[in-house]
C-alpha cells in the first residue's frame, strides 16, 4: 500500500561530489537524494511521508502508483499509511474531525493526533478510526525478491 516506483539518477553537485537523485513520476514535486543508491532510497522513504503530509494538508488524496516496471519501489511505513487511509476515508465520507471524535467517543485532540505524522499513534487506535469510518483493515505479508 502506497508503494511508488522511483527513478534513481546519478548526480554531482557544484563541488563535484557525487550523489543519487530520487524522483517519483507518480508524485509531482517529489525529489530527494542520498550519497549512494541505498542512502537515497532510505531518504526517499522519509520524503514520501513528508510528501503525504503535504498532500493531506492540501486536502488531497494520494495518487495511485504506476507499475514498477523494473524500477526500485519506495513504500510508505505502515503507521503513516494508516493515517493516510483515515484521512482519505474522512474525505470520501465528508466526516469532520469532530464527527470522527464523536464516533470514537474521544476528544477531538485524539483525532488531530491520529492525523499527525509527528505523533506515533498506536495501530489499534488507527484501526478503531477506520472502523468508525466503516472500513476494515486487512493485513498480509508477501515475500520480497532479493536484489539481483
Amino acid at each position: 500500500m502506497f508503494a511508488y516506483p522511483v527513478d534513481l539518477t546519478p548526480d554531482a553537485n557544484d563541488a563535484g561530489e557525487s550523489s543519487v537523485l530520487v524522483t517519483a513520476p507518480d508524485l509531482p514535486g517529489f525529489v530527494t537524494y542520498g550519497d549512494d543508491a541505498e542512502a537515497a532510497l532510505r531518504w526517499a522513504r522519509d520524503a514520501l511521508v513528508v510528501w503525504a503530509a503535504q498532500r493531506m494538508d492540501a486536502r488531497q488524496d494520494m495518487p495511485h502508483a504506476s507499475p514498477a516496471a523494473g524500477r526500485p519501489v519506495v513504500q510508505m511505513p505502515i503507521g503513516a499509511a494508516l493515517k493516510v487511509l483515515v484521512h482519505q476515508a474522512m474525505r470520501a465520507d465528508r466526516v469532520t474531525q469532530v464527527e470522527l471524535a464523536r464516533r470514537l467517543g474521544r476528544d477531538p485532540k485524539t483525532v488531530r493526533r491520529i492525523l499527525d505524522f509527528e505523533h506515533a499513534s498506536p495501530p489499534d487506535q488507527l484501526e478503531a478510526a477506520l472502523i468508525a469510518l466503516g472500513r476494515r483493515t486487512v493485513v498480509y505479508v508477501e515475500p520480497v525478491k532479493p536484489a539481483a
